[in-house]
């Protein structure tokens, strides 16, 4: 048994030794595509029907540089906004002030600057919390609010 084992586990890793070099040739593949100048991107036949063949080799160069450079923008852009989008996906703080109740469409200000309205709650809230701790995170069904020794409530981020 112990023998069958070992050989379905080294059948398993060569297996997905080949599927790991097979998807790396295809993403090496796409990136010299990528690199390549536009001939190289295009079909001869879209290269032609494009009148791109009517160009000489400086101005095909001076055209590859500048989707060279466009494609680097898009890149930088794509970028920024998947950093932009995973910064957003935690706020932690603290309340900026003291929390007495918490009451749907309440207004409830972080010492980071950022603000957000209680959007539901179940739970009724009477007490006294003095700059609490409190983290604002993107859950499946919206933003959460989870502050210490309080609630964790649904909150919406209010714009300012």
């Amino acid at each position: 048994m112990n023998r069958n084992l070992s050989r379905t586990f080294r059948t398993l890793l060569a297996g997905s030794m080949v599927i790991g070099f097979s998807l790396g040739g295809i993403a090496v593949t796409q990136a010299q595509d990528l690199n390549g100048g536009i001939r190289e991107a295009m079909t001869p036949e879209q290269f032609k029907a494009a009148g791109l063949e009517k160009l000489t080799p400086n101005e095909l160069a001076k055209l590859d540089a500048f989707l060279k450079g466009d494609r680097e923008k898009a890149v930088a852009q794509a970028t920024e906004k998947t950093a932009k989008r995973e910064k957003l996906q935690l706020v932690v703080s603290r309340v900026d002030g003291e929390i007495t109740s918490i009451v749907p469409n309440q207004i409830i200000a972080l010492e980071d600057g950022s603000t957000w309205k209680v959007a539901k709650t179940d739970i009724k809230f009477r007490g006294y919390a003095d700059h609490p701790a409190a983290a604002a995170f993107k859950s499946f069904f919206g933003w959460k609010m989870r502050i210490a020794n309080v609630a964790e409530i649904y909150v919406v981020p209010v714009k300012r």
